[in-house]
C-alpha cells in the first residue's frame, strides 16, 4: 500500500508595524515531512490563512502546480431525527396529484417503490383526501409542501389548526414542509419564525406524527436561509429545493454549490432532505429538447449528493412539468417567463437513467417509522468545510477537522451505513490514531480515528 504523506497544520499570525505579514508555526506532529507542500499551501490558498493574511514575497523559482482540493468527510455521531433512517436515504418523488400520473403510476414506470410522495398544497384549499389515500395505498408516507394562500392572509391560525386536525385524523407518519422560503417569498423574518413555531405547536397537538420541515430554495443561500430558521426545537428536518435549468449553454453549477452551503450549515443538527430535485430537459424559453444533457446532469447531481452529503436522508425527484400544469390551468407563458419540464417518465433515456440511479444501495423504499428516543444517535460521515489538499503524493489536512470528530473506530476497514471504506493510511496524533481513506478518482478523503 502506497503511503501518503499527511501534514497537519495550524496557523499563527504575527503582524508587524510596517505592514501586514504572517508567519506559520508548524506543530511537531509532522509525519513524513512535507516542506514543499507547506509552501505551496501558503502560496496558492492564502484565503484559508485568515481574512487579514497576505502572501509574503516569494523567490523567483517556478512554483509547483497548485494542490488539488479533495472533499473531506469526517466520522462523528449525530442525533437521529424524527423518522430519520440510521442508514440509507428515502427514495421519494413529487408527482402530479391525479390518479393517472400519481404515486402508483410513478412506481410502476420506475420499477421501484418510493417511500415518500410529495405534493404542493396552498393553505386554505380543499383538503387532498384522495391523494392521501393514494399514498396510503402505495404504503408511502405523504409529504405535504404547504404554501401561503396568496390572498394576503398568509398567517391564519384558524386555517392551520383545521388543517392539522384533518391530517392528524389519519394517524399515520407524514412530513409537512411549512412555507418553504423561496427567492421571491418576501416574508418578514420575525413574523415568519413566530408563525412557523406556532404552526409546529399546533401540529404537535393535533397531528403529532407529522415531522415538520424547514425548507429553502438553494438560490436563497445559506446566510439568507438562516435569517428565517425558526430554531432547532421547532424543526425536525431541513429541506432544500434544487431546480436545475439549462441556461446559456449549460446547467447552472452555482445552484448545487448553494445547496451545498445550506447542507453544510445544518448537517450536524438535523437530517436533511432534497425536498424537490429537478433537472429540466425542455423549456419554453427556447423550445429545445436536451435529453442527453439532462441525463448527464441527473447522474452528476445524484452522484455528488450520494457521495458527499451522507446526512441527506430523503431525495424527492420533481416529476413535474410546469408546461403541462400551465396548459391545464388555462394559462400561457408570459413574454419574459419560461416554463420547465422536469419529468423523467416522458423520455425513455431519462427514465432509464433514473431507474439506474435509484438502484443505488443507499436508497430505502419503506419509511422507518419506529419511535426513536431523544438520545438515539447514529454514526455519520459529515462534510468538512475545510477541504484536504493533495500535492506530489502528500496530503494536507487542517487540524480543525479533528476537533469535530468524536467517534472512535477500530483499525481496518471502516463501514459507515451501507458503504465500506478500506485502504487507510495511519499516523499518530495525541494518543490516538488517525486513519485516512483516499479516493483519487472521486477526489475524496475519509477521516476517522480510534483510541490506542
Amino acid at each position: 500500500m502506497k503511503r501518503l504523506s499527511v501534514l497537519l497544520f495550524s496557523l499563527v499570525f504575527l503582524f508587524s508595524g510596517c505592514g501586514t505579514a504572517y508567519s506559520v508555526e508548524w506543530p511537531q506532529v509532522t509525519v513524513l515531512g512535507a516542506e514543499n507542500a507547506r509552501e505551496e499551501y501558503e502560496m496558492y490558498y492564502p484565503e484559508n490563512l485568515g481574512a487579514q493574511a497576505e502572501v509574503s514575497p516569494r523567490s523567483e523559482k517556478q512554483p509547483s502546480p497548485p494542490p488539488v482540493k479533495y472533499n473531506l468527510l469526517y466520522e462523528t455521531e449525530t442525533p437521529l431525527g424524527m423518522y430519520e433512517p440510521p442508514d440509507g436515504c428515502y427514495l421519494a418523488a413529487q408527482t402530479p396529484p391525479d390518479e393517472m400520473n400519481g404515486p402508483r403510476a410513478f412506481n410502476r414506470a420506475t420499477g421501484k417503490n418510493h417511500a415518500v410522495f410529495a405534493r404542493e398544497m396552498y393553505l386554505g384549499e380543499a383538503f387532498p383526501e384522495e391523494w392521501m389515500l393514494r399514498c396510503i395505498a402505495e404504503q408511502a408516507a405523504p409529504l405535504v409542501i404547504l404554501k401561503p394562500s396568496g390572498s394576503g392572509a398568509y398567517f391564519s391560525a384558524a386555517t392551520v389548526t383545521e388543517l392539522a386536525k384533518r391530517f392528524g385524523a389519519y394517524n399515520i407518519p407524514m412530513f409537512a414542509a411549512f412555507f418553504p422560503v423561496e427567492e421571491d417569498s418576501g416574508y418578514d423574518p420575525t413574523s415568519y419564525t413566530l408563525y412557523f413555531r406556532y404552526a409546529r405547536a399546533i401540529f404537535q397537538e393535533h397531528a403529532p406524527k407529522a415531522a415538520f420541515v424547514f425548507a429553502a430554495d438553494a438560490g436563497v443561500g445559506a446566510e439568507a436561509a438562516e435569517v428565517y430558521y425558526p430554531g432547532d426545537e421547532a424543526v425536525d428536518w431541513v429541506g432544500i429545493n434544487v431546480a436545475e435549468r439549462y441556461i446559456s449553454g449549460q446547467y447552472d453549477e452555482k445552484i448545487l454549490a448553494q445547496a451545498g452551503d445550506i447542507y453544510l450549515k445544518y448537517q450536524q443538527a438535523k437530517p436533511v432532505m432534497l425536498l424537490t430535485l429537478g433537472v429540466s430537459h425542455f423549456s419554453t424559453g427556447d423550445y429545445v429538447y436536451r435529453v442527453r444533457e439532462a441525463q448527464a446532469e441527473l447522474e452528476r447531481v445524484y452522484g455528488h449528493v450520494l457521495q458527499n452529503w451522507s446526512r441527506v436522508k430523503l431525495i424527492a425527484y420533481k416529476e413535474i412539468s410546469e408546461i403541462q400544469d400551465e396548459v391545464a390551468g388555462g394559462g400561457k407563458p408570459l413574454v419574459n417567463e419560461s416554463f420547465e419540464d422536469y419529468t423523467v417518465t416522458e423520455e425513455k433515456d431519462l427514465l432509464a437513467a433514473y431507474r439506474e440511479i435509484i438502484r443505488h444501495r443507499r436508497f430505502v423504499s419503506e419509511l422507518q417509522a419506529s419511535t426513536q428516543t431523544p438520545l438515539a444517535t447514529s454514526r455519520a460521515l459529515l462534510l468538512s468545510e475545510y477541504p484536504a489538499l493533495f500535492s506530489d503524493g502528500e496530503m494536507l489536512i487542517d487540524t480543525r477537522v479533528f476537533g469535530e470528530m468524536d467517534v472512535r473506530q477500530a483499525a481496518g476497514s471502516v463501514r459507515i451505513g451501507n458503504v465500506s471504506y478500506a485502504g487507510e493510511d495511519a499516523f499518530g496524533v495525541e494518543g490516538s490514531e488517525i486513519y485516512t481513506t483516499i479516493d483519487h478518482e472521486k477526489k475524496l478523503v475519509v477521516v476517522y480515528k480510534r483510541i490506542q
